[in-house]
């Protein structure tokens, strides 16, 4: 039987679970506070608030650890933070749902594995947790509502699903060369970095002088003193009428074909210690100069292929997943008890 929903039946809205951050957002609350909620079944098990909640806990762990300091009398940070759990509960509630699936295909197959790997990766997570330390890693989970029994069957569960999803999916990805090279020449420009170039200008405004021939006077001068080779940066500081005078007429760092036109023209060839003649725009008069310079480069394929080939492996995987997903859901029953 496929997905259905059915918000009637019980209206489980999760953002209710957002509730007060004193006391949800540090961890999952009393599994008897919670599994009278039933968030969704699937076949015949059923997936509790306690379980996403559970689920969550790591995020929400860090969600706390971020927000320490807010005000959270701030009704909108409030609000964005009871969102985000919303939202970050509401994705645990359909991976739950995807892993249930998973875990019934792999019963049904008949797999199993060797309790060996059970064991050694509950090892590395005490390891992990508590330097080895088994006592202290079960005080741990007594104190988060759960014991070694119960924790053993979930890596059980997840190892289950791991490796289920790896048989079913991770295997049969093989991308080729081809499939890097074709993707690295249709992309070409996301493995490009263009040329760059660090542009400075002098601009005089007539009006801002008394007279047309004191405006002559003072372009001749600029143009004398760059010819003879005064820095540019100190008279952009002293003539310049444009706000970047005050770093020494710096524009800041442009693509090459960002360049205005017109600077180009005047400039001729764009290379570094260019400096244009007086150029006249809209009335007033530019000295432009090229102050430094980057080439562009293209990285080529050999540079980006390990990066474009896991990238293309991440997205056939996604694809894969949920097109199996969707097979698995067609032929389970599954209904959910929350609204998005």
């Amino acid at each position: 039987m496929s997905l259905r929903k059915n918000p009637n039946i019980i209206y489980f809205i999760l953002v209710n679970l957002a509730f007060s951050f004193g006391n949800a957002i540090s961890s999952p609350a009393r599994e008897q506070e919670y599994t009278d909620g039933i968030v969704a079944v699937v076949n015949d098990e059923v997936i509790t608030v306690y379980d996403v909640a559970e689920y969550n806990a790591e995020f929400e762990r860090n969600l706390k650890k971020s927000i320490a300091g807010l005000d959270l009398d701030d009704t909108a940070k409030h609000q964005k933070l009871v969102n985000e759990i919303n939202v970050h509960r509401i994705k645990a509630a359909h991976n739950l749902v995807n892993e249930k699936l998973i875990y019934a295909e792999f019963k049904t197959k008949g797999y199993q594995f060797p309790e060996e790997l059970v064991d050694k990766r509950i090892d590395s997570i005490v390891m992990s947790y508590t330097g080895g330390d088994r006592g202290k890693f079960e005080e741990m989970l007594l104190e988060s509502n759960t014991s070694i029994t119960k924790f053993r069957e979930k890596i059980k569960r997840k190892l289950a699903v791991d490796l289920l999803i790896n048989q079913s999916i991770d295997r049969n990805i093989k991308i080729s060369p081809y499939e890097v090279e074709t993707y690295y020449k249709e992309n070409i420009d996301k493995y490009s970095e263009p040329s760059r170039v660090l542009l400075q200008i002098i601009m005089v405004i007539p009006d801002e002088l008394n007279n047309r021939e004191e405006f002559e006077k003072r372009v001749k001068t600029i143009s004398d003193e760059i010819k003879n080779g005064v820095d540019f940066s100190e008279l952009a500081k002293q003539y310049s009428h444009d706000p970047s005078k005050k770093n020494g007429g710096e524009l800041g760092w442009l693509d090459k074909s960002d360049i205005r036109i017109e600077f180009k023209d005047a400039l001729g060839e764009i290379k570094k210690g260019a400096v244009s003649d007086h150029l006249i725009l809209n009335g007033s008069t530019y000295f432009v100069k090229v102050a430094d310079l980057t080439e562009g480069i293209t990285h080529p394929v050999g540079d980006v292929y390990d990066e474009i080939k896991k990238n293309l492996y991440r997205t056939a995987k996604k694809k894969r997943y949920e097109s199996y997903i969707e097979e698995l859901r067609s032929k389970a029953y599954i209904r959910i008890f929350f609204q998005e």
